[in-house]
């Protein structure tokens, strides 16, 4: 391979094996572009990569009309850059995407990409180190938890995933009409296949769930994936309650809490009243479909 090139690499070239060693090479800490979530939860994915495999951007894709185009695969946040580059490296790496995605939005962790046909965003994620969670939280968190904690509401681990999606899809099936059915058997495969990665729980009053959460543990870290609150859950903060046994549990651990981004008004400031820490990444709308496509394709 020519020095300073890059390339694109179909997924199937990959085994989990090779694939894992070489993100864990590249210090790549994380869960969703390790080898065994790309394969699950993406349609497809493609690797972008310089001639000796040291810089990495691996993509979900779909083809429709035999045009390639990036998408955000349900309870897969955000892709990665992943090891070191240069501006150079970045320009290189945006024409190279742009040679086989030609439209479609992309969610990233990394290295600002540059091109005139890539729309940028910034977003917002948030995490808590969860040691001395308590000293951390403001004071309408501590309000809430303190009515929370007065309603003695019983924490429930290991709850079985489908209870908590049936519940999901009960109360927010007007909010998310995005997720399909396809998507939720993946979860739920996901959940079946992988239990030492999923912690479930609820929050019970009078024997009714009334909160409740989907969580990913991967090394030290717990990526809040799912999380539901029934309307008599919000009045009576439920959800406090459910997340400080969750914090409890993160501290016994010390791991980390990653809430996932999220620039809904509401739901930012719950995660923020925890005392967590705002973390940038990129959102990307892609459009460099031929004329006149790309006009009716905004």
């Amino acid at each position: 391979m020519e020095q300073n090139s890059f390339h694109i690499i179909p997924s199937e070239q990959f085994s989990k094996e090779k694939w894992n060693n070489l993100i864990e090479e590249l210090n790549y800490q994380g869960l969703y572009c390790r080898y065994e979530y790309l394969q699950h939860f993406c349609d497809d994915w493609i690797c972008i990569s310089n001639h000796n495999q040291k810089l990495l951007l691996p993509v979900p894709i779909r083809k429709k009309m035999g045009i390639t185009y990036a998408y955000t695969p349900s309870f897969f946040p955000q892709t990665s850059i992943i090891g070191k580059y240069n501006e150079d490296d970045i320009v290189r790496l945006s024409n190279k995407l742009l040679s086989i995605v030609h439209y479609g939005d992309l969610f990233l962790q990394g290295g600002l990409l540059t091109n005139k046909k890539i729309n940028h965003a910034i977003k917002t994620n948030f995490t808590l180190a969860s040691s001395n969670w308590q000293n951390k939280i403001n004071d309408h968190h501590k309000r809430a938890l303190e009515k929370a904690n007065k309603q003695n509401f019983e924490i429930q681990e290991s709850i079985q995933a489908p209870v908590i999606i049936a519940l999901f899809k009960q109360n927010y099936k007007n909010k998310i009409g995005h997720v399909s059915n396809k998507d939720y058997n993946r979860l739920l495969e996901w959940c079946g296949q992988q239990p030492n990665t999923i912690q479930t729980y609820c929050a019970y009053l009078n024997g009714e769930i009334q909160a409740a959460a989907i969580l990913f543990y991967h090394r030290n870290t717990v990526y809040n994936m799912l999380n539901v609150v029934t309307e008599k859950g919000k009045s009576t903060r439920a959800n406090y309650s459910l997340y400080a046994h969750i914090l409890d549990w993160c501290n016994k651990q010390s791991s980390r809490l990653d809430w996932e981004g999220s620039d809904i008004p509401g739901i930012a400031r719950f995660y923020e009243g925890w005392g967590s820490e705002k973390h940038m990444y990129h959102h990307y709308h892609i459009n460099a479909l031929p004329f006149p496509l790309n006009y009716f394709k905004r």
